[in-house]
């Protein structure tokens, strides 16, 4: 994607081919797993640092939990474990299904860039970490007491 001299952060503007491409093999490899295993069948592996030190959940806690449930349908449980996986299944599907969207919809690209282009999608990024912090700071004062 050409530099348009825009206002973009630096990682957006300088994506190429194969980080989109490495992006939606590893998008495809984590909706592919989670299709494969159970909300209740994944190992109780502890992963998450901030829960090992602290007991306590983080904002991303659930999440695998949460994608995983979605591939199986069961949204109701997608957002028990994690609101934000609904949201980021969604962006995982986008990430898979973008090469045939722009091979399908000759738009699309147009469509995109000017999404890009938008005040609001150069916020977006640090508006769902602020909405994330702020849910992990919220369930944490509920889970403590």
């Amino acid at each position: 994607m050409p530099d348009t001299g825009k206002a973009w952060p630096a990682l957006l503007t300088r994506v190429t081919v194969s980080e989109r491409t490495v992006c939606a093999v590893a998008a495809a490899f984590a909706l592919a797993a989670s299709a494969l295993y159970g909300p209740e069948s994944l190992p109780r592996v502890g992963v998450c640092f901030f829960n090992r030190m602290t007991g306590l959940p983080c904002p991303g806690c659930g999440l695998t939990r949460s994608f995983c449930a979605i591939s199986h349908g069961r949204l109701g449980d997608a957002w028990a474990y994690n609101p934000f996986g609904l949201l980021l299944y969604a962006l995982a599907m986008l990430l898979v299904l973008r090469p045939f969207l722009v091979w399908r919809w000759p738009g699309y690209c147009r469509w995109e860039d000017r999404l890009r282009a938008s005040r609001a999608f150069r916020f977006a990024p640090l508006c769902l970490a602020t909405a994330m912090l702020a849910f992990g700071v919220w369930r944490i004062l509920c889970f403590a007491f």
